[in-house]
């Protein structure tokens, strides 16, 4: 099936979050994001978009704590038709949670679920996205998402069908990590959840920073729980795993050319 270069490609990132306040504070002081007011309103209502200069890093909204689902980041995959592909997640096994729907005249928007109860949002904007970066991102935007998922080979089979990606298998002393690409170009990665984290599927999204281990000691002093301290990647970068004062849980990266 022919599809547009940006079919499958994450664009966005929204963090849904039991404490606004709280998590703006941090994203702001430790990755410089400064938050801006979209949409006023009610403490579960309000919409945020967090910049990194004239760059949008994430949208931020409110999560009613009384739901009991800890706060989390969402990726936005472009998609060539939403409909379309949320009747690929529903027929491959997984769920359509949300939608579709239109949000004004925005675009087109759905939220599902995989095979692992892993989210993420689709997306179809009346503009097109912005173009992909040819150069390392900016500091403080993310940079890449995998799929911590509970049955690794299994859901890179799933988006691979939905999505038409190829899957490009990658050793690594850790085990293999899955990429999910098409056309020579990367989309994201698969990785098996470890045995002792509790829960479903999780999406990942790593941040691009400067100095891995120096902000990773600023997030600990920020309230943070380090879940991977910093650690290299082979020819690749250097990384650490953490999760927000709320919970909501991300990554640190560095690409290995400068890794500190």
């Amino acid at each position: 099936m022919s599809h547009s270069d940006d079919h499958g490609r994450i664009i966005h990132h929204d963090l849904k979050t039991t404490d606004v306040g709280r998590s703006i504070a941090f994203f702001e002081a430790l990755l410089g994001w400064k938050a801006v007011e979209v949409t006023p309103g009610g403490p579960e209502s309000t919409h945020f978009q967090m910049r990194v200069g004239d760059r949008i890093a994430c949208a931020l909204m409110g999560l009613d704590a009384d739901l009991g689902v800890p706060s989390h980041f969402v990726p936005y995959i472009a998609c060539d038709d939403v409909d379309a592909v949320c009747a690929r997640f529903a027929s491959a096994g997984g769920e359509v949670r949300i939608g579709p729907m239109d949000l004004g005249e925005h675009g087109r928007w759905a939220v599902c679920s995989d095979l692992g109860e892993g989210l993420v949002s689709l997306w179809k904007g009346t503009d097109p996205p912005a173009p992909r970066d040819e150069t390392a991102m900016p500091f403080g935007l993310f940079c890449w998402d995998e799929l911590l998922s509970t049955d690794a080979a299994r859901d890179a089979e799933f988006y691979a069908g939905v999505f038409d990606y190829d899957v490009k298998t990658m050793p690594t002393p850790d085990g293999d990590y899955l990429v999910l690409e098409r056309g020579g170009l990367m989309h994201a990665g698969v990785m098996q959840k470890p045995a002792e984290a509790p829960g479903p599927s999780t999406w990942l999204s790593y941040a691009r920073v400067e100095d891995v281990d120096a902000m990773t000691e600023k997030a600990r002093s920020l309230s943070a729980q380090v879940w991977v301290d910093p650690r290299d990647i082979p020819n690749i970068g250097r990384f650490a795993v953490m999760a927000d004062p709320t919970g909501a849980l991300f990554a640190l990266f560095r690409e290995a050319s400068t890794a500190s």
